[in-house]
């Protein structure tokens, strides 16, 4: 029986092979559909991940605009202030009018000032993770201290006027209380071009943080 034993060795043989190329098959398609899942499972990561980050920007573009939109309230009270200032100026009788004026001035600029340095605290206090927004409130503190200095120059210049003594001073301390305040204006005036152009860019910042906001709830 040899021959028997022969063809059954023979035919285990393939079997074998058959089993194992089935065996290899399915590990094969297993390898490839867990490639698949894990695949599938890191989009999906990263897809949340990058939600969670847009999300991030979006809350402290928020926080840091609620700050920064404080000088809309504290800044028309001061533009109040100027007018009423310019139009008691304009009324002025006698040298008693004019320190009254001047001090009506002084003292709205330093209300302006005491504002903008809680503007100060207030934006150093906001917690920020974003680097660009990190950078914007960096810089746009910068405005705001220069904002304060400048805003100091223009008080003692009025406050010139404010202490003068006599009439036949006035005419000495207008003319360099003038100089000082135009000295101070041009300052503010090249502070201001910095803070429009900081806040141009970071509400394109902010609104593209939003747009992609929305396309990723979308695309979910």
């Amino acid at each position: 029986m040899p021959g028997t034993n022969k063809i059954l060795v023979i035919g285990g043989s393939v079997a074998v092979v058959c089993l194992t190329a089935v065996v290899l098959g399915i590990g094969w398609m297993q390898y490839v559909s867990f490639n698949q899942e894990q695949e599938r499972i890191a989009q999906e990561k990263a897809a949340a991940a990058q939600m969670e980050a847009v999300m991030v920007v979006t809350a402290e573009c928020r926080d840091l605009t609620r700050v920064v939109n404080q000088t809309t309230v504290f800044m028309a009270d001061f533009e109040s202030e100027i007018q009423t200032f310019s139009t008691n100026a304009a009324n002025v009788s006698d040298l008693g009018d004019i320190k009254t004026a001047a001090s009506q001035y002084i003292t709205a600029v330093n209300q302006v000032e005491t504002n903008l340095s809680g503007l100060e605290g207030d934006l150093q206090a906001v917690p920020l993770s974003t680097e660009t927004l990190t950078q914007f409130r960096d810089s746009y503190v910068e405005v705001v201290q220069g904002f304060g200095t400048a805003l100091n120059e223009a008080g003692d210049a009025m406050q010139l006027v404010a202490t003068v003594d006599a009439a036949s001073q006035l005419p000495e301390r207008i003319e360099q209380s003038q100089q000082n305040t135009l000295a101070a204006v041009a300052k503010i005036e090249g502070l201001s071009q910095q803070e429009s152009s900081l806040i141009s860019d970071v509400n394109v910042f902010c609104e593209e943080a939003n747009i992609q906001k929305v396309e990723s709830q979308l695309g979910s």
